[in-house]
């Protein structure tokens, strides 16, 4: 057997989320696991119990709960968890009020920025505010040509806090493929970046893209909430 590394202390094994989520188990069904593998048995055992307590446990917000935990359960793939339940993704991810840091970003020109759960929040209330202004509405499709920075995640929460469908694709895919797989869809609003930053370098991004790409965007350039929430890059159509 190879030498153990490290082993965390006592102290820390209990002030994590699986150790307060087996002690909730033990309490509620007189189990007494005090190890990952034997509470991992039960939960494939106790479908039901398990996620019923998992659901709790993580205190999910719904507007209906559900009428059952798991229908089907035999069919993988198939099932059906919390038959009837209904939620919005987004209520839950923006629970928490205050200033602790919720996104830590850095950016390959070395920019690094932070927001707290405060920040996010009010980000994400602007931007939905303004995507509800141009009629975006439940069911609707949200696109974003956006690589992995903040503004990708409060687009992604502001759509999906309106009921909206986000979905996002990487200017590494460049525009052809951009457009195949993202807005051929017929979205209702598509937010561009219009540059993207390598180490020193920054180019353009929507030269020459698909006419019919530039006509799904009711707010242009500067006017699009996104475009203005990026001090590290500057954007030109």
């Amino acid at each position: 057997m190879p030498k153990k590394l490290w082993e965390p202390s006592e102290e820390r094994i209990k002030s994590t989320n699986i150790y307060r989520f087996m002690t909730r188990v033990n309490d509620t069904y007189g189990t007494s696991f005090t190890e990952y593998t034997p509470l991992w048995e039960w939960s494939v055992d106790h479908l039901e119990d398990f996620w019923a307590e998992a659901w709790k446990f993580l205190d999910i917000k719904v507007s209906v709960p559900y009428g059952k935990v798991i229908q089907d359960k035999e069919k993988m793939p198939g099932a059906r968890f919390f038959v009837g339940s209904k939620l919005n993704f987004a209520e839950n991810l923006l629970r928490f009020r205050d200033d602790r840091t919720a996104l830590v970003f850095r950016g390959e020109d070395t920019v690094r920025r932070t927001l707290t759960y405060n920040q996010l929040f009010s980000e994400v209330a602007q931007t939905a505010a303004a995507l509800k202004a141009q009629g975006v509405k439940p069911g609707d499709r949200v696109v974003g040509f956006v690589p992995n920075m903040p503004e990708s995640i409060i687009a992604m929460l502001a759509a999906t806090s309106l009921g909206a469908i986000w979905s996002s694709c990487s200017p590494d895919f460049g525009i052809k493929g951009s457009w195949t797989g993202s807005a051929r869809p017929g979205p209702r609003y598509c937010s561009p970046q219009t540059g993207i930053s390598s180490k020193a370098s920054r180019s353009p991004l929507l030269s020459g893209s698909p006419a019919s790409w530039r006509n799904c965007l009711p707010l242009k350039n500067r006017g699009d909430p996104l475009y203005q929430r990026h001090p590290g890059y500057q954007f030109s159509a």
